[in-house]
C-alpha cells in the first residue's frame, strides 16, 4: 500500500510539473515569440503555420501602429511603464464590457468610440482623456469597423480568459519599444523613455 502511495504522489508532482511548464510556455514564452516575430524581421520555427500567416498578415500595420502610438506617448509624456501598468491592470471582463458597450451602442463616429472606452477601461495613474486627441488623429471608422469584424471572426471574446491578448499586446509594444531604442542609438540618437 506504502508502494502505491508513493507511486500516486510522484506522479501528482510530474503532473503538476508538466502543468507549470504547459503554464510558462502558452502565458510566458508565446507572448514573447509572438511579439518578436511582429515587430522582428523573423520567423519563429516553434509556431504553428496558421499563427506565421496570421502573423504575416498583421505585422506591417501593428508595426506601423505600434511605432506611432509609442511615439505619440513619449509627446504626451506618458511614462511608458504606465502603459504597461494599464493594460496589466485592465481585467478581462473590463475588456468584454467595453466590447459589449460598443456593439451594443454602435458608435458612429471615433469620438463616440473613445467615450465608450474610457467609460469602461479604468486607469489609476493618468486621465485616459490625454489619449483622445491622439486617439482621434488615428481612429477611423474603416479601422473600427476592421477591428470589430476581428473579434467577431477570432471569438475573441469567447477565447479572452485561455488566450493571452494582454501578454501579446504588452510584447508587441515592450519589443518595439526596444527597436525604436535601437535604432535611435545606432543612429548617436538619446533613448526613448
Amino acid at each position: 500500500m506504502k508502494g502505491i502511495s508513493k507511486l500516486i504522489i510522484i506522479l501528482c508532482v510530474i503532473v503538476a510539473i508538466i502543468a507549470g511548464v504547459v503554464w510558462y510556455a502558452y502565458y510566458r514564452m508565446l507572448p514573447e515569440i509572438v511579439g518578436k516575430a511582429i515587430v522582428q524581421d523573423s520567423e519563429p520555427a516553434v509556431l504553428p503555420e496558421v499563427y506565421k500567416a496570421k502573423i504575416s498578415k498583421i505585422k506591417r500595420p501593428v508595426n506601423h501602429a505600434t511605432e506611432k502610438l509609442i511615439r505619440e506617448m513619449d509627446s504626451l509624456d506618458i511614462p511608458f511603464a504606465a502603459i504597461i501598468r494599464l493594460i496589466d491592470e485592465t481585467e478581462n471582463r473590463d475588456v468584454v464590457k467595453t466590447i459589449e458597450a460598443l456593439k451594443e451602442k454602435n458608435p458612429q463616429s471615433p469620438n463616440a468610440i473613445f467615450n465608450i472606452v474610457k467609460s469602461n477601461i479604468p486607469s489609476t495613474e493618468f486621465d485616459l482623456e490625454i489619449l483622445r486627441k491622439p486617439f482621434l488623429k488615428y481612429a477611423t471608422m474603416e479601422r473600427y469597423q476592421y477591428g470589430m469584424r476581428y473579434i467577431e471572426k477570432n471569438q475573441v471574446i469567447e477565447q479572452i480568459d485561455e488566450m493571452p491578448y494582454r501578454e501579446i499586446v504588452k510584447e508587441v509594444l515592450i519589443q518595439k519599444r526596444a527597436d525604436l531604442d535601437r535604432k535611435l542609438k545606432d543612429a548617436g540618437g538619446p533613448r526613448l523613455d
